[in-house]
């Protein structure tokens, strides 16, 4: 699939905002000794392994993928805050040590590249599109009278 200029750009931006969410997650495991440590590891590793697909290419699947995790990763800090008092004292700890900056930053970038990626997602299904009919999606084609 050839991609247009303006769908490069996108999966770049997206691909630089999955770095960042990597560095963002990466940022936070200084401050943990327990097993959210780990948590946050695989989610750098996740990030920046979705940064690479996306730098690499960007058709359906990948955009599919990005957006998926990113919706799961808005689950989890949405229902954190209510998970958070059934947990031992270490995840308190995470909420009062500073972090919740670099949770929020990690919040909004979620929802940033959700968006990105549905949007990714249909300019790559129209690519499709236009690649099986060999005409413009968004056009309605030629109307006989």
């Amino acid at each position: 699939m050839t991609t247009s200029t303006g769908h490069g750009t996108l999966r770049r931006v997206a691909a630089g905002l999955a770095v960042i969410s990597a560095f963002v997650h990466a940022a936070m495991l200084h401050q943990h000794v327990d097993r959210f440590a780990v948590v946050l590891l695989v989610l750098a590793l996740t990030c920046f392994g979705c940064a690479v697909m996306l730098w690499r290419s960007a058709g359906p699947g990948e955009w599919t993928a990005m957006a998926m995790l990113n919706v799961v990763m808005l689950t989890t800090h949405v229902l954190w805050p209510a998970v958070q008092p059934a947990m031992d004292h270490t995840s308190h700890l995470h909420y009062q040590s500073g972090s919740l900056t670099l949770m929020h930053a990690a919040l909004a970038l979620a929802v940033v590249e959700t968006l990105l990626a549905v949007a990714g997602l249909f300019g790559a299904l129209l690519g499709e599109q236009r690649e099986i009919t060999g005409k413009d999606a968004a056009s309605p084609g030629r109307v006989y009278r």
